[in-house]
């Protein structure tokens, strides 16, 4: 069988269509009438598809939605079954889509709520059945209950019969503790233990026992402070006998400006040290003067000193006691201290106990502070720290070795009421 080229067969078919008969076309182009007429036969068995106004179509699609026959609407509509039961198919496809998606965004939403629920939240594991319905009563106005429920693992029924109970009184308490141990606890940065703790609430007037509070603790998973045994440091037998230890331990003077106490510590800084040089008048355990440096030397423990007599209004104590560094024993330090008349006592050597006090103040402050110290990176910033701890030891922190009081308060209530009776030693 010939074949012919498709642009040519479909000239043929264009001309056929433009009223050529087919005798006249076979004689012109030499093609056969049987192929022509079958050409011909194939041209008008192509379905033409008949295109729909967009206002009928949704028309039509609106009463498919309603449930009306395809059947009447075919008649009605002079419209196909098959266009129709396609259009229905694509309805139900574009409706499970839209359907989907809003499913979707419900999702989105509700993790969101979630998210920000739990930001109220310090916790949800092991929280008790009591816990949940209290952090859902509080966060109800704001959040649907459906979801809080769902947030922390409560039924409804539950949370409605928790509704209609009455509180025990112990419970009520317990949870006031919880509120007040916590806000002391952020409040002392978690520097606090439950001794401490117990003291602070004693003096917001709430009596409660140091077991309760401890026991309290370990519900919120609040770890009390520990404390650093120091190992026992034989002291070297070989000893100047112009540095004398005229202190021997007595670390509980009667007033204050008796007994001044320094010592330094160092710290690394991007791998160089710094050093800082505190100066405690042993009283109320108070410090009084300190000083950040790069370098250990007489200079910083002068300037500590100065500083210290600033604090204090120029007032000396009777007797400065330290260890025995270079920078206490140096002809430049020692003629400083003469120059007030004070009498300058040392600890033995390599025996820290002969100025415990000021051996505990430097293991507190980088016990409580060890966070802070660690992503410290300019001597600006640990100066920032120096006095922000300072200031928190002295007005806020309570000392064992004063009666569980803060150093302040100590002084205070000195010069409150025994500065008239007490008669001073200098």
């Amino acid at each position: 069988m010939k074949t012919y080229p498709l642009v040519f067969k479909n000239k043929l078919i264009l001309l056929y269509l433009k009223s050529k008969s087919v005798e006249t076309i076979y004689r012109k182009y030499k093609v056969s009438k049987s192929t022509l007429y079958r050409w011909i036969n194939m041209t008008k068995s192509i379905k033409k598809f008949k295109k729909y106004d967009e206002n009928e179509k949704e028309k039509v699609i609106n009463l498919l939605c309603k449930g009306i026959p395809i059947k009447i609407i075919s008649e009605r509509f002079k419209i196909s079954k098959s266009t129709l039961y396609y259009w229905q198919n694509r309805q139900v496809s574009n409706n499970t889509i839209q359907a989907n998606k809003y499913a979707n965004d419900l999702h989105v939403i509700k993790l969101n709520k979630t998210i920000e629920i739990l930001r109220f939240i310090s916790q949800v594991k092991d929280m008790k059945t009591r816990e949940k319905f209290e952090a859902i009563r509080s966060l109800s106005e704001k959040y649907n209950l459906s979801l809080l429920c769902e947030v922390f693992h409560l039924s409804k029924s539950t949370f409605y019969r928790y509704s209609n109970m009455k509180i025990p009184s112990n419970e009520l308490r317990d949870n006031f503790l919880r509120d007040e141990i916590l806000e002391i606890y952020r409040l002392n940065k978690k520097r606090i233990g439950g001794t401490k703790i117990r003291r602070s609430l004693i003096e917001r007037g709430i009596t409660v026992s140091e077991k309760k509070v401890f026991s309290l603790m370990n519900q919120l998973h609040i770890s009390k402070q520990t404390k650093k045994v120091n190992p026992y440091l034989k002291p070297k037998k070989n000893t100047n006998s112009k540095c004398k230890n005229i202190l021997k331990q007595r670390f509980n003077p009667i007033e204050p400006n008796l007994i001044w106490v320094t010592d330094v510590t160092e710290i690394k800084i991007r791998s160089k040290p710094v050093y800082l040089c505190i100066i405690m008048d042993l009283f109320a355990r108070k410090v009084i003067g300190n000083i950040v440096s790069i370098k250990n030397n007489t200079r910083l423990a002068k300037l500590t000193f100065n500083h210290a007599l600033t604090t204090r209004s120029n007032k000396v104590p009777v007797i400065f006691h330290s260890d025995r560094g270079s920078i206490y024993t140096s002809y430049k330090f020692r003629q400083l201290i003469q120059k007030y008349h004070i009498t300058q006592s040392f600890s033995k050597p390599g025996y820290p106990y002969d100025n415990s006090p000021m051996e505990s103040f430097f293991s507190q402050f980088k016990r409580e502070s060890k966070q802070s110290i660690d992503s410290i990176s300019t001597i600006k910033g640990y100066k920032q720290l120096v006095k922000e701890y300072i200031t928190y030891y002295n007005e806020l922190r309570f000392h064992r070795g004063i009666g569980l009081m803060t150093p302040n308060t100590k002084e205070e209530l000195y010069f409150k009421y025994y500065i008239k009776n007490s008669k001073p030693l200098k």
